[in-house]
């Protein structure tokens, strides 16, 4: 004799099911109403900001020995070259060629807001990275009518910085057609006594 369902067993399936329908609405009502809101939220710009300015805090002190004079007496310095409309430095976080240490460059140029990297040959890396073999520029910021950077060493805000790694970057930037400018400070991490082992392998760069 075949045993049909019982009323209970009828009940804990129906609640079942509706639980099921409930959660299967909850998901379409996601893709079609709050997805669309969650990435007009967060647009591509917001990702190129972010990966930027992870960039400049992995900022790499990285020391150049120079010849100087008829005797050849050396020195050292950090690598890094800042202007007004540019800045050029290296970094262990580069955007586009991977967590390579490069040497990067920010410049404005025909309304627009480039980053050219380059991998860097150093003393533990003599070959260049293998999707960049020669260097690539990419655009950061597109209509921008002015840039202009500023560098902080301690309390001072400097306009040109040569050679000198310094504590923060301070970013104005002004798009076209719009009369305010935005501000962004980046801040470079002091990690330079945790890593001068790392450093120190950098003194001697193949020729």
């Amino acid at each position: 004799m075949k045993r049909g369902f019982t009323l209970i067993e009828v009940l804990i399936s129906l609640v079942i099911f509706s639980i099921i329908a409930v959660l299967a609405a909850s998901a379409f009502r996601f893709l079609t109403h709050r997805l669309p809101e969650a990435v007009k939220a967060y647009p591509s710009e917001a990702v190129v900001f972010y990966r930027f300015q992870t960039m400049l805090d992995s900022i790499f002190f990285y020391t150049v020995r120079e010849k100087e004079g008829p005797e050849g007496v050396e020195s050292f310095h950090f690598y890094f070259v800042g202007f007004p409309r540019e800045f050029s430095a290296i970094t262990f976080s580069p955007i586009y060629s991977g967590r390579k240490l490069s040497i990067f460059k920010v410049f404005l140029k025909d309304g627009t807001l480039w980053l050219t990297e380059e991998p860097l040959y150093s003393a533990e890396n003599d070959y260049r990275h293998p999707l960049l073999e020669e260097k690539t520029t990419f655009p950061l910021w597109k209509d921008v009518a002015e840039v202009n950077f500023t560098y902080i060493t301690g309390k001072e805000e400097k306009k040109e910085i040569v050679d000198e790694i310094p504590q923060g970057i301070r970013m104005r930037l002004k798009f076209e057609g719009e009369d305010d400018e935005q501000v962004f400070y980046f801040h470079i991490k002091s990690d330079f006594l945790s890593k001068k082992h790392v450093t120190a392998t950098a003194l001697y760069p193949p020729i």
